[in-house]
């Protein structure tokens, strides 16, 4: 029963579902990009002190 109110549910406010899930997986994505970025960012940064820390 709770399935069938879901889909009608979702019929009627398919578009907004829809936005929001797009909204969702867009800030989904940023969020894993930015940590995913700031992680990179560090390794980098932490390899480019290593190899300044040999240099010296």
């Amino acid at each position: 029963m709770l399935l069938v109110q879901f889909i009608l549910l979702w019929m009627k406010n398919q578009q907004v579902i829809f936005k929001m899930v797009i909204n969702g997986k867009v800030f989904l994505l940023k969020f894993v990009w930015d940590y995913e970025y700031s992680t990179y960012y560090k390794m980098t940064t932490e390899i480019r002190s290593k190899k300044r820390d040999k240099i010296t």
